[in-house]
């Protein structure tokens, strides 16, 4: 019976506990439910490591299907530069430290993580190689040195794909003070013996058509080399290099800005030109490259990407089939290795 009583006695606190719950849960409750209206949607964040001191890095929206124009913000908002298309946009840091990027529409946004190395984009290979004094966003009639490194020589010869201004080569041939007057992109080359080297920039040029852009390649953007051989009536042979990127770009008209020296069979593949809005269908940019009547024999094959060069063979054999011995990395891709 004492037992009973005791129990009985507690029974109005448990009663009081209860109702003291049950509030707190219906209260919770309600809080968990209640949705702001203007919740940011992050729709990713990727970390950048190892950029260097003015290296242009092309970030993009991660919407493809959108549309409407994209806010870009980068703190701290100093010490960048940034141009901007569609849903991307091209920024180099000059001073090392770690920036956040963030590309947003309405209430959805991507955001980038990015450290700076103290470390210049510019620096120079081992090999001979070509520097310029400025990549991205050269004004009309703006003078840039590029330099050739690493060389002995006194007679290296600078050639330029269009849209010069003028030219001053110094007396020991090393460096080239060039400007340009139009086009949104120039690839300039420097040759010593049989060795050439490209440096491709990129023009500010409010005369050229307006619903083009010039952009460098995204950061990690891989190219897929598909070779071909075309024969003409006369027996003659071609070698055409179809190249695409990996990553879609604005339209599906987009071109990768690429040369071809035939003397040395090298190819430059320089950045995209990609449309300045987005089309209802977007594609891989892509281009092709033709080595015409190439003899029978081993030969040098270059390829120069992202301002770097990557080498290997071409072999032709008496029958005309080619085989290239070059090694896939993480960047280039060749295949088939063997066409006829």
């Amino acid at each position: 019976m004492k037992k009973i009583k005791n129990l009985t006695a507690l029974v109005p606190l448990l009663q009081n506990w209860v109702t003291i719950l049950a509030i707190m849960l219906i209260t919770f409750s309600c809080k968990k439910t209640t949705t702001p209206s203007n919740t940011i949607d992050n729709l990713f964040t990727e970390k950048i490591e190892n950029i260097k001191l003015n290296e242009p890095v092309l970030f993009s929206y991660a919407n493809p299907t959108n549309t409407a124009f994209v806010d870009w913000t980068i703190t701290p908002n100093n010490n960048f530069a940034i141009e901007k298309s569609g849903n991307y946009a091209t920024v180099k840091f000059s001073v090392a430290g770690v920036y956040t990027a963030i590309a947003k529409v309405g209430n959805k946004q991507a955001t980038y993580i990015v450290t700076v190395v103290n470390t210049a984009y510019n620096n120079i290979a081992t090999g001979f190689s070509v520097t310029a004094s400025k990549v991205v966003g050269i004004a009309q009639n703006e003078e840039v040195v590029f330099t050739a490194n690493n060389t002995t020589s006194t007679n290296i010869i600078w050639t330029i794909t269009s849209g010069i201004n003028t030219v001053t080569v110094a007396p020991d041939t090393k460096s080239a003070t060039i400007s340009f007057k139009n086009g949104n992109t120039a690839t300039v080359t420097a040759t010593d013996g049989s060795i050439s080297q490209s440096r491709t920039v990129f023009i500010n040029d409010p005369t050229s058509n307006n619903s083009i852009d010039t952009v460098p390649f995204i950061l990690g953007d891989k190219i897929f080399i598909t070779p071909s051989v075309q024969t003409d009536a006369f027996g003659v042979k071609t070698l055409n290099l179809s190249a695409k990127t990996s990553y879609n770009y604005q339209c599906n008209t987009d071109k990768i800005l690429s040369t071809t020296d035939n003397t040395n069979y090298a190819v430059s593949y320089g950045g995209v030109a990609m449309s300045s809005t987005i089309c209802s269908s977007i594609a891989p940019a892509t281009c092709i490259n033709s080595f015409v009547n190439i003899a029978a024999g081993s030969h040098p094959f270059t390829i120069n990407y992202e301002n770097k060069t990557y080498t290997g063979t071409i072999d032709v054999s008496a029958t005309g089939k080619f085989t290239f011995s070059f090694i896939n990395n993480g960047l280039l891709n060749i295949y088939p290795t063997e066409v006829q």
